[in-house]
């Protein structure tokens, strides 16, 4: 069994909105996009600060071991490593 200081909780929609922004730098563990797994990731662009049309209000992150690429992730799909 998985000790419960390990367990991450996933936020809703609402509690998503309350939370603050997760600054650039900032290791994360994010969904992968196309899947169901959460993968450690580091925040390049937040929210606020992202540009791009198709993904405002989207995190840009780089994940590890991805070749060095970027995706977008919903605010929602991005947690805070403690």
């Amino acid at each position: 069994m998985v000790p419960i200081k390990s367990v991450i909780p996933i936020p809703n929609e609402s509690e998503v909105r309350l939370l603050p922004e997760i600054p650039p730098n900032q290791d994360v563990l994010a969904l992968y996009p196309g899947t169901t797994c959460f993968y450690k990731a580091t925040v390049v662009v937040s929210p606020s600060k992202n540009k791009d049309p198709e993904y405002l209000g989207f995190y840009k992150v780089r994940f590890e071991d991805d070749n060095n690429e970027t995706q977008f992730v919903s605010p929602r799909d991005v947690l805070r490593v403690k």
